[in-house]
């Protein structure tokens, strides 16, 4: 029988991150471990409030979960109709479940999980590495330290967007990013600031507008010189032909999507309509980050880098190399293990 654990998993960050909804110094997460047979399955929850999620969901919807209603523990299909039914809008309280049944199923058969979804390679697009809303003297702090890393992802969506971006570009000619979570909210501001990063040679913009703001998104996409992507306005449980109309692209997060199966699933649907396809992540260790990082072995692009972010990660699992790439390991199931 399955025994599952679930336990504290506290992040501290090296540097205060903020976005337009708030700064933290640490994130809060859950780890679950399901034993079976003498074998561990790693899962992690990422649980976040934009969502209406918590840690304290999360720990009484993991309860509600009864491994016996399970009838063969290496089907992933049962597994993904099992978690619907017990929770249709608990992204993140799928997501960690999968995880770690599926870093079990890997393990009890001996297989890396890319291996046996028959992934196209180890190698996965370039990583951004993300720049938090900060002052002027940590923003050169932080974009010092992501020397390494060949794309930047900047967080704005604040009244000096304008200022912080001729900064970044005082210090650094790199591929640029910009996300704003919602934080714009004129319309014809929108435009003036996506042709403004235009000419900063930024090369997309995440999430520029609220999710609700879908006319205003639809006429910024039409403006707009550089690719929208969703993420805020993307969940997985909204029409992809009604993204379509407002955005070029959609960042798929396992915590909103619930996992990496439904994921997959997203991204085909999106690119039926032509759309660009992120994987990206919440404030997560290497566990998350790296069942993330097999979903990203068929994206465009991905923002995978909250692993280096956080001061001690727990986890060991993808790496980014050199040349800002994901790669992921040979060992079975996702390919994590515990350091120390």
């Amino acid at each position: 029988m399955d025994v599952l654990s679930l336990t504290d998993l506290n992040l501290p960050l090296k540097h205060a991150f903020t976005i337009t909804r708030g700064s933290r110094t640490v994130a809060s997460n859950l780890l679950l471990k399901v034993e079976r047979d003498g074998l561990v399955g790693y899962g992690e929850f990422a649980p976040n409030k934009r969502y209406e999620e918590s840690v304290d969901t999360v720990r009484k919807a993991v309860k509600r979960f009864d491994p016996l209603h399970l009838t063969n523990p290496l089907d992933m299909v049962e597994l993904h109709a099992y978690l619907n039914t017990l929770y249709p809008t608990e992204g993140s309280v799928r997501a960690g479940l999968e995880m770690a049944y599926a870093d079990l199923m890997g393990k009890t058969i001996g297989l890396p999980l890319h291996r046996v979804w028959n992934a196209p390679s180890t190698v996965g697009p370039t990583s951004s590495f993300t720049i938090g809303i900060d002052s002027e003297d940590m923003i050169r702090q932080k974009v010092a330290e992501a020397e390494q890393y060949p794309v930047l992802k900047v967080k704005l969506g604040t009244n000096n967007d304008r200022d912080i971006m001729r900064l970044i570009r005082s210090l650094t000619r790199k591929e640029v990013w910009i996300d704003a979570n919602e934080g714009w909210t004129d319309p014809e501001e929108a435009i003036d600031l996506a042709r403004f990063m235009h000419r900063m040679n930024v090369k997309l913009i995440e999430q520029p507008m609220p999710a609700h703001m879908t006319d205003e998104l639809a006429m910024l996409k039409l403006g707009s010189p550089l690719p929208i992507i969703a993420d805020e306005g993307f969940t997985g449980t909204e029409d992809m032909a009604h993204i379509a109309r407002c955005y070029h692209g959609i960042n798929l997060k396992l915590m909103k999507t619930g996992g990496m199966i439904p994921a997959l699933h997203y991204l085909w649907k999106a690119r039926q309509y032509g759309m660009k396809v992120m994987v990206g992540c919440m404030l997560e260790s290497s566990i998350a980050n790296t069942a993330a990082a097999i979903v990203a072995l068929w994206a465009d692009f991905c923002d995978l880098d909250s692993h280096v972010l956080i001061s001690d990660d727990p986890f060991a699992g993808l790496v980014i190399g050199a040349d800002g790439r994901v790669r992921l390991n040979e060992m079975p199931g996702l390919g994590v293990q515990k350091k120390g």
